[in-house]
């Protein structure tokens, strides 16, 4: 299976609304180079949680998600810190 790569959710933090807006984390498929929010894609489930630093204090998600454009099944890394 092919990775995306690593990821960062702090683009999708809206300090005026307080809230996430998960629109703007935009995922690159690494079959086309399609990019788009797979974070709400019916297709994107998580695989594991885990912690960058051994405190445990900057969480983490390993996705896998699926692109219906090229129909490539992938995972990516979603830094939650």
């Amino acid at each position: 299976m092919k990775f995306a790569g690593w990821y960062q959710d702090d683009i999708a933090y809206n300090p005026e609304t307080d809230c996430m807006d998960l629109r703007k984390v935009k995922i690159e498929c690494p079959g086309c180079g399609r990019e788009f929010a797979a974070l709400l894609s019916k297709h994107t489930k998580p695989i594991r949680h885990f912690s960058i630093d051994s405190d445990g204090e900057m969480p983490a998600v390993e996705m896998k998600s699926y692109c219906i454009d090229c129909e490539t099944e992938f995972t990516f890394k979603l830094d939650c810190s």
